[in-house]
């Protein structure tokens, strides 16, 4: 007679494992940032920017018969003074660079310019950590979430807030 076991404890101990949600993390200058997956479109390589000559930080770009605001939030986070787009582009030809194209409420459709190929990072909930209240108090990154990333041998990843993001730059 053959002996049959349940195997619900097996399944049970599965379905418990521990939840995780997949972000995009890609290098903005010396830092690493990371935006939740469901916000970002597609990353493609960055090329042309336009309508930029007063170096505010806004131009446009156009991807598949489509204008695309390009916002390079990069003062915003590190706080320091705005760079033009221009000088962006043509660091895009000497190293490759990318743009995550968004979309948000506040800006139907806009693109992140960033310094590394993006990576798909799967994270589990253990994996976040708050950041200390002293170093959000100094303002050293702005428009950020007050949790990181830790994974074991990496750097710290920060998260983006981007309806944060879209609404300090365009308020200006």
């Amino acid at each position: 007679m053959a002996l049959f076991t349940s195997i619900y404890p097996r399944r049970k101990a599965l379905y418990q494992a521990e939840a995780k949600k997949t972000f995009i993390s890609f290098r903005l200058r010396n830092c690493w940032f990371a935006l939740p997956i469901t916000s970002v479109q597609k990353v493609i390589v960055l090329e042309n920017i336009d309508g930029d000559p007063k170096g505010t930080g806004l131009g446009l770009t156009r991807y598949q018969n489509q204008e695309i605001l390009v916002i390079d939030v990069g003062y915003k986070i590190f706080g320091e003074a705005q760079q033009n787009l221009e000088k962006i582009a043509d660091f895009a030809e000497e190293e490759q660079r990318y743009l995550a194209i968004l979309s948000n409420p506040t800006v139907n459709i806009w693109g992140l310019p960033i310094d590394s190929p993006p990576t798909i990072q799967r994270v589990s909930e253990s994996a976040f950590t708050d950041i200390p209240d002293a170093y959000l108090a100094m303002g050293n990154l702005q428009c950020i979430s007050s949790k990181m990333i830790q994974i074991p041998d990496a750097p710290a990843i920060f998260l983006l807030e981007t309806e944060l993001l879209c609404e300090n730059f365009l308020s200006k």
